[in-house]
C-alpha cells in the first residue's frame, strides 16, 4: 500500500507552531475524517466535521474518549510515530452497533507535544462482518434463497445442514447450530452445525429452554445461565444469539449463532428470529410430509386389507348410507347380483336386491332401531333374471348413537340348495340301487326256475316237435334276462377293489389272446402298439380287465358282420406346462380304436348313461360299468368319434406316484 499523507500542508517547514485555533481551521479543510490523539494515553483531543458525519458520533462525544474503545480490534501503532504516515486496517464500532471497516493512517503532528493525527478512510465491509440482510446484496439474497429452498428438501438431515449454512451467512456469525428435542430423552440434541470447527456442545439439558424460551442476544459481560452460554464463553465468543423453535410455550428446539464481534448488530435479533421461523417451517413441513407418508401407507394397507377381505368373503357385502343408498359393494356382490360396482353406487338398495318386499322395511327398521335385522329364505333375482334363495342380514354401524352406515350381507343359498338337491338325489339313487339289487336278486330265482323248466320240457318232447322252437326262444329270453340281472347287480352293488401294481401291456396282451377266436370269427384284425418300457399302473386286475373287455366287445359289435380293424395303443402321457395339466398326475394311456361307422354327436353324451344302448341285444350297462371302474381307479375315460371310426381313451395313474 502506497504511503501517503492526507495533510501535506503539515509537512511544510514552518517557523512557528500553529495555535489550536489554527489547527482546527486546518482540520476543517481536510476532506477525510480525522481526529487528533494524545499518544500518551490515546485520548482524542480534536476532530473535524467529516469524522462526525462518517462515524455518527458528535465531537462532544469523541473529545476525551479513549481511541481504543472506538475500534473493536485496535492494533497498537509504533510507539513513536514520525512525520512518515503509518496505516492499519481496523473496524470501527458505530453508535447503532454496526461495524465499519476503515483504513486508519496515523502520523505525528510537528511540535505538538507527542500528539498524532489519525485519518479514517471508509472501506467496504467483508461479507461475514457486514449486515448482510439489510445490505440487499447478492450474498444475502443467495443465503436467504438457500434457507427457503431447504424447506423443499425431502431428507430432513440434509435440509437442516443447508439451513445451518444459510443461517451462518445471514447472521454473519462464525458458528451456527440447530438443536432439536430428543423424543426419547429430556435433552436437546445438536442436529446440524456450520462454520468454524464445531465447539457447540453435542446436547443441552431440557431446562435450558426456560432461559432460552425467547429470542435473545447474550454477550460475555452477562451471566452464563445455560450450557450454551458457558460453551460460548469457553470458546471465546463474545456474542451468542439464539431463538427457540416451535410454538410459544412449547419449544421443540432452538437455533444459535456464535459471533466473535464485541458489538451487537442491531439487526441480529431480527435475523436469527427469521432463520428460526424458516427452520421451524422446515421441521413442520417434514412432519407433515411424514404424516402424509404414514397416512398413505396406512391407506394402502387398508386397501390391501379390504381387497383381501373382499376376495376371501364369499357373501355379498353392500355398504349403504343412512338413506339406504349404496356406497360400495364387494366383488362377491358383483358376482352374485350381476351388477358392477360403478353401476351399484348411489342406487337404492331395493334396486339391487330385487324380488322380496321385506328388504326395504328391514333396512328402515335397522336404521331406526340401530339393531341388526335378519331375513331368511328370501327369493331374490339376479340382474339377468335367475332367481336364488338367500339369507339377508342388516347391521347398522353407528357413532355416538348416530347412524353412520348400514352393512347388508347377502348369503347366496343356491349352492347350498344344489348340494342339498344332489345329496337328496344321491340318497334316492342309493335307495334305488339297494332296491334294484334286491329286485334283481329276487328276479334271478324265478328266471332260473323258468329256464330249468324249459330245459325239462325240451328234454321230454321229441326233437322234431313244433314246440321245440318256442321253447328255444323262451330259453333265449331267459338267458338275456339272467345276463341283464347279472349286470344290474354288478352296477348296483358297491365294488370292492384290490389295487395292486399292474403291467398294462401284459394284461391287454392276455385279454387279446383270450378274445382272439371271437375276433377272428367276427372278421376283426387287431393290433397292439406299446410305447417303450412303461411303469405299472395301480389297478384291480379283474375289474380293469372287465372294463377293457367291455370296450373291445362294443368295438367288435360296432364294426358289424363286415369286420374291420381294432387298434390298441399304450403310451406314457407326457407332462405339459399348461395350467390345465398342472394338477394331473403322471399316467399311462390306453386307446381302443375301431373302424366302425362312428357314434352320432347327439348320442355321444348319453352313451355312458345306465340302460342307454343302440344294440337290440345290449343291456345298456356296459359303458356305465366301465366308467365306474375307471373312476374308482382315479382315472379318466374320453370318447372321440367321427364317421369311419371311434376311439376310447383311458388314462390311469402310475403306481409309483399313488
Amino acid at each position: 500500500m502506497k504511503e501517503r499523507s492526507p495533510i501535506k500542508i503539515l509537512n511544510l517547514r514552518r517557523k512557528t507552531v500553529p495555535t489550536l485555533y489554527e489547527l482546527d481551521k486546518l482540520l476543517n479543510l481536510l476532506p477525510l475524517p480525522c481526529i487528533v490523539v494524545n499518544l500518551d494515553d490515546l485520548c482524542i483531543t480534536g476532530g473535524n466535521p467529516a469524522i462526525t458525519k462518517a462515524t455518527g458520533y458528535s465531537l462532544v462525544e469523541l473529545l476525551g474518549s479513549d481511541l481504543r474503545l472506538l475500534f473493536t480490534d485496535w492494533t497498537e501503532f509504533p510507539a513513536t510515530l514520525s512525520a512518515k504516515p503509518v496505516s492499519r486496517e481496523l473496524h470501527l464500532s458505530l453508535p447503532d452497533q454496526a461495524i465499519q471497516a476503515v483504513l486508519v493512517t496515523g502520523q505525528m503532528l510537528p511540535d505538538r507535544y507527542n500528539q498524532a493525527l489519525f485519518t479514517l478512510e471508509m472501506l467496504p465491509s467483508s461479507p461475514d462482518q457486514q449486515d448482510l440482510l439489510a445490505s440487499g446484496g447478492a450474498f444475502a439474497l443467495d443465503a436467504l434463497q438457500s434457507l427457503v429452498s431447504a424447506t423443499t428438501q425431502a431428507d430432513l438431515p440434509a435440509a437442516l445442514n443447508q439451513a445451518a449454512n444459510a443461517g451462518l451467512a445471514l447472521t454473519g456469525s462464525n458458528q451456527f447450530a440447530i438443536y432439536l428435542a430428543d423424543p426419547a430423552t429430556p435433552e436437546l440434541l445438536l442436529v446440524a452445525t456450520a462454520g468454524e470447527d464445531a465447539s457447540f456442545p453435542g446436547w443441552l439439558p431440557a431446562q435450558d429452554l426456560v432461559h432460552l424460551a425467547k429470542a435473545v442476544v447474550w454477550n460475555e459481560s452477562r451471566r452464563s445461565y445455560t450450557a450454551l452460554h458457558r460453551s460460548a464463553r469457553k470458546n471465546g465468543f463474545p456474542l451468542l444469539a439464539s431463538a427457540p423453535l416451535g410454538e410459544p410455550g412449547a419449544a421443540t428446539g432452538l437455533v444459535a449463532a456464535a459471533i466473535r464481534l464485541t458489538n451487537i448488530p442491531d439487526t441480529l435479533l431480527g435475523v436469527i428470529q427469521l432463520v428460526a421461523s424458516l427452520v421451524n417451517t422446515l421441521i413442520h413441513t417434514d412432519s407433515l410430509q411424514s404424516g402424509v407418508a404414514r397416512a398413505e401407507a396406512e391407506q394402502h394397507r387398508l386397501q390391501l386389507y379390504q381387497q383381501a377381505v373382499d376376495g376371501a368373503v364369499r357373501d355379498a357385502l353392500l355398504v349403504l348410507n343412512p338413506e339406504g343408498r349404496v356406497l360400495t359393494i364387494n366383488f362377491a356382490a358383483e358376482q352374485i347380483l350381476g351388477y358392477h360396482q360403478s353401476e351399484a353406487v348411489d342406487s337404492p338398495v331395493e334396486n339391487l336386491l330385487i324380488g322380496s318386499e321385506k328388504i326395504l322395511p328391514g333396512v328402515q327398521a335397522s336404521a331406526r332401531s340401530l339393531s341388526a335385522t335378519r331375513l331368511d329364505d328370501l327369493r331374490l333375482y339376479r340382474r339377468y333374471g335367475e332367481s336364488f334363495v338367500a339369507n339377508v342380514a342388516i347391521h347398522p354401524l353407528s357413532v355416538n348413537k348416530t347412524l353412520n352406515m348400514l352393512l347388508v350381507i347377502v348369503q347366496d343359498l343356491s349352492e347350498s340348495e344344489q348340494i342339498r338337491e344332489q345329496a337328496r338325489q344321491l340318497e334316492q339313487r342309493a335307495l334305488l340301487g339297494e332296491f334294484t339289487a334286491i329286485f334283481a336278486h329276487e328276479v334271478r330265482n324265478p328266471i332260473n326256475n323258468i329256464s330249468t323248466g324249459l330245459e325239462l320240457m325240451a328234454l321230454n318232447l321229441p326233437a322234431d316237435d313244433p314246440q321245440q322252437e318256442l321253447i328255444q326262444r323262451l330259453q333265449q329270453d331267459c338267458d338275456r334276462l339272467a345276463e341283464l340281472m347279472k349286470s344290474v347287480l354288478l352296477f348296483a352293488r358297491p365294488a370292492d377293489y384290490n389295487l395292486q401294481p399292474v403291467q398294462l401291456p401284459i394284461l391287454v396282451q392276455k385279454l387279446l389272446e383270450r378274445l382272439s377266436p371271437r375276433l377272428v370269427k367276427a372278421g376283426v384284425r387287431h393290433q397292439l402298439q406299446v410305447e417303450g418300457s412303461l411303469p405299472p399302473v395301480l389297478a384291480d386286475y379283474r375289474s380293469l380287465e372287465q372294463a377293457l373287455n367291455n370296450l373291445i366287445t362294443n368295438a367288435v359289435q360296432a364294426m358289424g358282420d363286415s369286420g374291420g380293424q381294432l387298434t390298441l395303443k399304450i403310451r406314457r402321457v407326457k407332462q405339459t406346462k399348461t395350467a390345465a395339466a398342472a394338477n394331473e398326475p403322471p399316467s399311462v394311456e390306453i386307446s381302443i380304436a375301431d373302424t366302425g361307422p362312428g357314434i352320432p354327436k347327439e348320442l355321444q353324451e348319453r352313451i355312458f348313461q345306465p340302460f342307454f344302448t343302440t344294440s337290440s341285444s345290449g343291456t345298456g350297462l356296459g359303458l356305465a360299468i366301465t366308467r365306474r371302474i375307471i373312476s374308482a381307479h382315479k382315472g379318466s375315460i374320453h370318447l372321440e368319434s367321427f364317421p369311419g371310426g371311434t376311439v376310447f381313451s383311458i388314462r390311469l395313474p402310475l403306481a409309483e406316484t399313488t
